[in-house]
């Protein structure tokens, strides 16, 4: 199995997984055993008691966001399982449909990301990318992308449970070409699980790869179950013996024979494989440039229990700059109670 990330309190279903094995790793890629949360969380806290708390928080005409950040910023993903559980006891409501009809997004985004978890957030995400006039492309292969074959399976059970739909009927309704079908693949064909890197099949991978492209067939998705099918360790290998081989990254090659949302998510593939944590402060950096508070949310949210001051140091190295003073800087001005709850999850407050 390849190196678990930092677990989660909730240990039945949903670690995230690196994709770097023991076997394997190398001085080129980073250890992703050594995964670092941000999250600074309160651990003798009562969750009866932090559910009466938000239920004050939430009485009367208005809410005090303060109190609400405070808690949810602060504590585990375990915890806030049981505040939602006493909440619900105590005065028979659902805290999250409480949270969204008190906030508005992009705050109400970052609060109910956090009183979800594991599959259940990873759904709510993808929900909120389909939902509405228009497809937050970005977030279905960011999620997609970066979740093994046993998380997917769980986000789509997590996903008919919550929404009552199935998450394919969204994607295949929301998205067309090459995008739906690789999007599918992750979706409902499991990658392998293995560690076993053969350089026999490397030296095939590359020749297809070179074949496919340079002939510019009519049909670029024979790619998919290369990039889609094929385990960690197996890519990665592949990667280097096609540099070795053709004097160009994979990345050049991508993007000099594909375009649009599929040459996006065969993008996304390739960086998370050879350096998630590369992947990921990259991707945080590109929310910030383009304004996308949405994509900054969707990186804190769902990394600061398991790697997130990984992906901060990572950030800082790469660009020279602090994410947390960067996000300040970006979105201060327009949405600051969600930057300060982005704050307080990177450990800032």
């Amino acid at each position: 199995m390849p190196i678990p990330m930092y677990p989660v309190p909730s240990q039945d279903a949903y670690g995230q997984q690196c994709p770097h094995s023991p076997q394997r790793i190398t001085p080129k890629y980073i250890d992703c055993s050594m995964a670092i949360p941000s999250l600074r969380p309160i651990l003798d806290a009562s969750p009866l008691s932090d559910a009466y708390t938000l239920y004050k928080a939430f009485k009367g005409i208005g809410c005090d966001k303060k109190v609400l950040l405070n808690i949810v910023t602060h504590r585990t993903c375990y915890h806030r399982e049981q505040i939602k559980r006493e909440y619900l006891r105590m005065y028979g409501k659902s805290l999250i449909q409480r949270t969204e009809s008190e906030l508005r997004d992009p705050l109400e985004r970052v609060v109910v990301s956090l009183l979800y978890s594991g599959a259940d957030l990873d759904a709510y995400t993808l929900r909120k990318a389909t939902k509405g006039l228009g497809t937050d492309e970005s977030a279905l292969m960011h999620i997609l992308c970066t979740r093994s074959s046993f998380q997917i399976s769980k986000i789509k059970e997590s996903y008919r449970n919550l929404f009552g739909r199935s998450l394919q009927d969204h994607i295949t309704s929301d998205t067309s070409g090459s995008f739906k079908k690789i999007l599918l693949c992750l979706l409902n064909e499991p990658r392998d699980q293995s560690n076993f890197a053969d350089p026999a099949i490397a030296a095939q991978q590359v020749s297809e790869i070179y074949s496919r492209c340079s002939v510019k067939m009519k049909a670029p998705e024979n790619l998919i179950p290369i990039f889609c099918k094929t385990n960690y360790n197996q890519l990665r290998l592949t990667f280097e013996k096609f540099q070795s081989a053709q004097g160009k990254t994979i990345y050049r090659y991508v993007k000099e024979f594909f375009e649009g949302d599929y040459e996006r998510t065969l993008m996304t593939i390739c960086n998370y494989v050879i350096n998630p944590f590369h992947y990921f402060s990259k991707h945080l950096k590109l929310g910030i440039i383009n304004g996308d508070i949405n994509q900054v949310i969707r990186v804190v949210c769902t990394r600061c229990e398991i790697d997130l001051t990984n992906i901060l140091n990572d950030y800082k190295i790469i660009f020279g700059t602090d994410a947390a003073t960067d996000i300040k800087n970006a979105f201060e001005l327009q949405h600051r109670e969600t930057v300060v709850a982005l704050l307080m999850l990177i450990g800032q407050q």
